[in-house]
């Protein structure tokens, strides 16, 4: 089954960002698109049961630097409210 997950760098530093690509290409995710400079979508075909760990071991590449759904919810409307002023 394929699976596809965005990933944000915007709390990557820049000269950390193509390390950080060639650690998630490593457990065999390949990028599939950019959404902006700063998203990207990786997919993988990996069988339905093993979904979960997948998304497990993405998440511990990115560590620290990784934005949650609520984070980018968050970050989208304070950039809104930065345009709106």
């Amino acid at each position: 089954m394929a699976m596809s997950v965005g990933v944000s760098f915007a709390r990557v530093p820049l000269d950390e960002i193509s390390q950080l690509v060639a650690k998630i290409e490593a457990l065999g995710w390949r990028e599939r698109g950019r959404g902006d400079p700063w998203v990207v979508s990786f997919g993988k075909q990996i069988p339905e049961e093993t979904m979960q760990a997948a998304s497990d071991g993405l998440r511990e590449v990115v560590g620290e630097y990784w934005v949650d759904a609520d984070e980018i919810k968050d970050l989208l409307r304070r950039a809104d409210a930065d345009t709106d002023a």
